[in-house]
């Protein structure tokens, strides 16, 4: 494989989204994404698009059956809220550490909720 899509694979692999991964490969995302439908239709890009899922694959936690235990719960939201892409993760994760002295009284991000929840 190309030096680029190395890169992406292994940045996915280390816990990278597909846009910051495109972005370290400098590759345009959308070209990126491309890649990886068609590669999962069988087409060109098909040992790309398996390698990426693959490195994707190894970065999920498995968790057993059965309730979840607090520790669980704060690394899967820690997780979410490091990689980016979850402004609920990081609300639930003010609302488990209110406790903590973190501010709660007046939502920051109560902007961002759609009507019903506010």
């Amino acid at each position: 494989m190309e030096a680029p899509t190395r890169i992406i694979i292994e940045a996915v692999g280390a816990g990278a989204t597909i846009a910051e991964a495109a972005q370290a490969a400098g590759k345009p995302v959308a070209s990126v994404r491309r890649w990886l439908t068609e590669g999962r239709k069988g087409g060109r890009h098909a040992k790309f698009a398996a390698a990426v899922d693959e490195a994707r694959a190894a970065q999920r936690v498995e968790l057993p059956e059965g309730p979840m235990t607090h520790a669980e719960v704060e690394r899967v939201l820690t997780d979410a809220i490091r990689r980016g892409h979850s402004m609920p993760a990081v609300k639930m994760w003010l609302a488990l550490h209110s406790q903590d002295g973190a501010p709660t009284d007046d939502d920051p991000f109560a902007e961002f909720d759609p009507p019903a929840v506010r």
